[in-house]
């Protein structure tokens, strides 16, 4: 009986951990105000080819993010309150297929958030960077500002979700594992939504 009991024990606390970790886990608006769309997804396909979320093919071989097509300029959001791990800047506006600038990154902002995943925005404009690391940043806050710079073919936004360590998808589907990050994942068609996530303790959600 007592170890039965104990084992209860050790399943409830089990439940109470996910349900709290559940809880805490932070989920994101889009990071910028236009109402614009992915036009490369994360590559959920471990071989050869490229799969989308989706079961599409909005993606291409290996890539560890998703892809917005701003426009150069394009004022460039914090998804939700973080603070901000690392930054480059120095790259110019326009990379190229295998430039290395900033790691293929070129000028980037790297924002840490309570759950500890992170989030990682390439290709930025040079000098446009308005954080430094250590920064606290609100959900919403302008952090930089778009172009093509790195390892770019074309102006667009890069928008990389590090979860437990791991390259993960930012959104939710049929091909992919991932629990997806956005606050309210749309139709496979619509951008996701420019508002931040609700704090049930000092805000009323609807």
């Amino acid at each position: 009986m007592k170890n039965w009991r104990f084992v209860l024990a050790i399943l409830a606390f089990a439940v109470v951990a996910l349900s709290s970790n559940a809880a805490t886990a932070e989920r994101f608006r889009r990071p910028f105000e236009a109402n614009i769309n992915f036009n490369y997804g994360f590559d959920n396909n471990s071989g050869g080819g490229c799969t989308d979320f989706n079961c599409g093919s909005r993606c291409y071989d290996g890539h560890s993010g998703t892809d917005f097509p701003l426009s150069v300029g394009t004022v460039v959001l914090a998804p939700a309150d973080g603070v901000v791990t690392a930054t480059h800047n120095g790259c110019s506006d326009y990379g190229y297929l295998g430039n290395t600038c900033g790691g293929r990154c070129g000028n980037y902002v790297q924002i840490e958030y309570s759950d500890g995943n992170r989030t990682i925005y390439c290709h930025l404009q040079n000098g446009s960077l308005l954080v430094s690391t250590g920064d606290r940043v609100t959900c919403g806050q302008a952090v930089g500002r778009s172009a093509s710079s790195g390892n770019s073919t074309g102006p667009h936004l890069h928008f990389g979700w590090r979860r437990s360590g791991v390259n993960s998808d930012s959104h939710s589907g049929s091909c992919t594992t991932s629990p997806g990050a956005w606050v309210d994942q749309r139709a496979y068609d619509q951008a996701p939504p420019a508002d931040c996530e609700c704090d049930a303790s000092s805000e009323t959600c609807n």
